[in-house]
């Protein structure tokens, strides 16, 4: 991370957290906090929603994968992840 008053290099010399205290190669003192960010987590399990939901839907497998436009070895393989939960 960079000194946001000189923009030199930046090293930590405590940590507490959140927060972490930093010097700059001027000497400038500045402090910066963590903050966890999810970015990935919502998609995942849209996915994995409509994974289910193909993998449930009632026809054959030919039928199943033209109705959700995805290919036949994806609703074999689903059928046979989200079925077998059901068990």
């Amino acid at each position: 991370m960079n000194c946001p008053q000189c923009n030199a290099w930046s090293r930590v010399i405590q940590t507490r957290l959140p927060r972490r205290v930093r010097e700059c190669g001027n000497l400038h003192r500045f402090t910066t906090e963590e903050v966890l960010i999810h970015t990935h987590d919502g998609k995942k399990k849209e996915h994995e929603e409509k994974q289910r939901e193909v993998a449930m839907a009632e026809g054959t497998i030919q039928d199943v994968a033209n109705h959700y436009n995805v290919d036949t070895k994806s609703v074999r393989a689903w059928r046979r992840k989200y079925r077998s939960e059901k068990a």
